[in-house]
Parts: C-alpha cells; structure tokens; sequence
C-alpha cells in the first residue's frame, strides 16, 4: 500500500462494488476515488477481532477525520456511497456502468498536464504523509500481528479458511 501512495504519478481506484477490509484499504492507498451509486465501502475487520491491518488505521483519519474514522473503524458499518462522498471519503460518485470510463476521465485529464508538474505536486503531497505513515504503520502492523494470535481471531480465521476451502471444491 506504501508503495502505490509514494508513487509519482496519481493512482485512481474505481469502486463499483463492495469495498470492504483491504479492498477499501488498498482505495485508501490511492491518490483519488470514484465511486459507483451502489457501492458500499467499510472496514468490518472489528467484527472479526482484528483491526485494518494495511494503513486504513491512518490514512482513513486523514481522509474523514479522526471522529468519522473512530466511527467507522470501532463499528465495522459500512457506508454507502453517497455517504462516502459526503464525508470525503470518495472524490466523485457516478452512476452504475460510469465508474470506469469516469475514472478514464480523470486520469486524461490530469495526464494532459504537465508531468513534471504533476510529479513534483505528487512528492510535494506525499513528503508530509508518508513519513508520518511510516510511525502509524509500524504500530498498526504491531496490533495487528498481536491480535492475530488471541484464540478468538485464530478460530475465525480457521472457520473462515475451511469456508473457503469448501467453496473451491464445490467450485471444482
């Protein structure tokens, strides 16, 4: 995730779905986020006794604020995406089908600009961020690693790799 934020050129997730746990934090990690009308993004990893263990402990404070983001991280809710938007966890909200192509939008538009220009806001706007996301990472990667050893987490964990399992042999 750390590597696609550092980039210097803007990374575009475009959500047309659900978004949830890491696929909402690897949104996080990008520079800018469209939405479909349908699309619910969240961060349940409470309900499973574990916390966002892939940045979204610091860069989603950043993004809605620390209050916004105790609510979501602490309750495990899901927004939907007019929600999203109004808190700024989103850029844009486009109807269903318009995500890529809106996404496409963007990314000409901005590569229509100067890209020395771009580079140099892109660096200008990771100096800050990423250094302090390297301290909050560590701690984050820290709970992480601790809460997957409780009892609880590794029977989830089991239960959730034995569902998994079973579909890919009912797949097959």
């Amino acid at each position: 995730m750390t590597a696609i934020e550092r980039l210097p050129v803007p990374f575009i997730a475009a959500i047309n779905g659900h978004c949830l746990g890491g696929g909402l934090e690897l949104a996080l990690a990008c520079h800018l986020r469209i939405a479909s009308s349908q699309a619910k993004l969240g961060l349940p990893e409470v309900s499973l006794g574990l916390l966002p263990g892939m940045g979204g402990t610091h860069r989603l404070p950043r993004l809605v604020g620390r209050a916004r983001a105790h609510e979501m991280i602490l309750t495990g809710r899901p927004l939907r995406a007019d929600e999203a938007g109004e808190i700024g966890l989103v850029n844009t909200v486009v109807p269903p089908g318009d995500v890529l192509p809106a996404a496409e939008r963007l990314a000409r538009r901005i590569a229509a600009k100067s890209p020395a220009a771009v580079g140099a806001a892109m660096r200008c706007l990771n100096a800050d961020f990423c250094s302090a996301a390297d301290s909050a990472g560590l701690v984050e990667a820290e709970c992480f690693e601790r809460l997957t050893r409780t009892p609880g987490v590794r029977g989830t964990l089991r239960a959730i790799e034995r569902d998994l399992n079973e579909r890919k042999e009912n797949d097959v």
